[in-house]
């Protein structure tokens, strides 16, 4: 079996509409590439004015944060488990959530990372996150891990008059 065939085979559902897109994959680093390929497809087909390639390029890097940890963290000393990601999009902003059934964490717990001469090898993640999205919420729900990801468009939104809006 080829490694695309393999990769294909590991995303195991995947609903798109032109506003939302619901996908599971096994946490699996090997699935990063087609989780980024799927969400980059929503926000490239989305034909709202002024969503520019630096803005995409913001929510996918946060959003493969997001499950880059999942997949380092979520399922350590334990079977590998699935990612859920739920995207929605309106006029205001995107919505992203990143689930999965792995160990838990306090995010209030991790510290800030170390910049300097001497960095940490890890812990940019979250802070990484915080920068990018206006939002970012991790809870525990039921069984479940949830990380609650958001941001307002950053590029001016044509208004009535169809002229550009500076948003509030």
């Amino acid at each position: 079996m080829s490694e695309q065939a393999y990769r294909a085979e590991q995303i195991h559902t995947v609903n798109a509409t032109a506003l939302g897109l619901h996908l599971v994959a096994k946490a699996e680093r090997c699935n990063l590439p087609p989780i980024r390929q799927c969400v980059e497809g929503l926000l490239f087909g989305w034909r709202r004015p002024c969503l520019d390639e630096e803005e995409i390029g913001e929510i996918l890097l946060a959003l493969l944060e997001a499950c880059s940890n999942v997949i380092a963290h979520a399922y350590r000393d334990r079977e590998c488990g699935d990612i859920e990601v739920d995207v929605k999009l309106d006029d205001v902003g995107i919505s992203i959530v990143v689930r999965d059934q792995g160990v838990g964490f306090d995010p209030d717990l991790v510290p800030p990372p170390k910049f300097g001469r001497k960095p940490a090898l890890h812990g940019y993640g979250i802070y990484m996150m915080r920068g990018l999205m206006d939002l970012v919420r991790i809870a525990r729900e039921g069984e479940h891990t949830v990380l609650h990801i958001s941001r307002r468009w950053r590029s001016p939104i044509a208004g009535p008059s169809g002229k550009a809006e500076a948003k509030r």
